[in-house]
């Protein structure tokens, strides 16, 4: 008996397929939940999931879960996953947030966005009650009130480069900017990096605020009282406050309707055949309700499949702002590759000298070539 027993453990594991697991984003608690997910999932039999090590590298399909951004490229070794696949995973979302086409590259799992937050009252000087766009700062510099922002933390001071009365421009535009595509000190791009640098000296923005982590936003948003705060939704929700507070997702304004800054948390499958295959519906497996649902509430990330429970009714808000966009605009929260630590890197620069920002704008342009 103990022979068969062994025999059929081996064939178990003869059929198994091999994937190797990347985390490139995502906070220490979210690390350990895709992990455990990974390893109760491994248990299944048909996959057998393990971290990222030396031995485990090229063996199988890798799976990789990290922040999208503009310009990333696909390599020839990736999986893409039928879009009938996901429908029958009852994957539902927001038409701005996936790709379009038969077959999908990336699987996005979780998002988040940014806004303004604060009690009911304080947003109550706003025009809109879903949104905020850079327009309506005058109702809050009419009510005696201040914008604290964390600009010193990379997401928010990428989602503070579109602040502008100018129309954001198309899609395609926004990416080859990002991305260095398209030559920043040329017009019309050019006017957007001086209303970026021209924001230290907003009467809307607290004082100093372009360069605040978000230790010294928290501090201060619990001690001001005539403060509203923008940041993301997902560091919103852990700030104290003695009264319930309200989130407005940010929109920038554009011909035809609007877009939202996103952070987007997707996953992808390098490899090929019957590893690669059961590396996406492990991804798929997660992109199902209740895994949806474990991921959010570790993480404070909302659900990418808009049938997975919402977390509170400012996200549901957002899922509904996200419904109407015409587009997202990808932000970073942790730039990693060489385009995202490009972009951030600039944004920066023009934040810590911003009475030079022609001269940064020069330097950057140098630098590409």
């Amino acid at each position: 008996m103990l022979c068969l027993a062994a025999l059929f453990a081996a064939s178990l594991s003869s059929c198994s397929s091999r994937a190797v697991l990347v985390m490139e984003g995502g906070s220490p608690e979210l690390k350990r939940a895709v992990a455990r997910l990974a390893a109760e999932y491994s248990k299944r039999g048909g996959l057998s999931i393990s971290a990222l090590s030396a031995k485990a590298a090229g063996r199988g399909a890798v799976i990789t879960i990290g922040w999208e951004f503009p310009g990333q490229e696909t390599s020839a070794r990736q999986f893409r996953v039928p879009a009938a696949s996901i429908h029958k995973a009852k994957f539902g979302t927001a038409q701005s947030l996936v790709e379009s086409g038969e077959a999908f590259t990336m699987l996005p799992l979780l998002w988040d966005a940014w806004g303004i937050g604060g009690s009911a009252s304080r947003l109550a000087s706003l025009n809109d009650d879903k949104t905020f766009s850079w327009k309506d700062r005058a109702g809050i510099v009419a009510a005696r009130l201040l914008i604290l922002a964390p600009g010193g933390e990379a997401g928010t001071r990428q989602a503070l480069f579109w602040l502008s009365d100018a129309a954001l421009p198309g899609k395609a535009d926004v990416s080859d900017l990002m991305t260095g595509r398209a030559f920043a000190a040329g017009a019309p791009n050019k006017a957007f990096f001086e209303s970026f640098a021209a924001l230290e000296r907003d009467k809307a923005l607290f004082p100093g605020t372009l360069h605040y982590r978000a230790a010294d936003v928290s501090n201060g948003a619990s001690r001001s009282a005539n403060v509203l705060v923008m940041g993301s939704y997902s560091w919103q929700r852990t700030l104290p406050s003695e009264e319930a507070r309200g989130f407005r997702p940010l929109v920038y304004m554009q011909e035809g309707g609007y877009a939202m800054p996103v952070a987007l948390l997707a996953g992808r499958v390098e490899g090929k055949g019957r590893a690669a295959k059961r590396a996406a519906d492990f991804l798929l497996w997660l992109c199902q309700p209740e895994q949806q649902r474990a991921l959010s509430e570790t993480s404070g990330l909302m659900a990418c499949n808009f049938n997975a429970p919402n977390l509170d009714v400012q996200a549901a808000n957002c899922r509904d702002v996200a419904t109407g966009a015409s587009a997202i605009v990808l932000i970073d929260p942790e730039p990693s590759g060489p385009l995202g630590e490009r972009w951030d890197s600039l944004l920066w620069a023009l934040l810590s000298r911003s009475s030079e920002w022609e001269r940064v704008l020069s330097e950057f342009g140098a630098q590409g070539k």
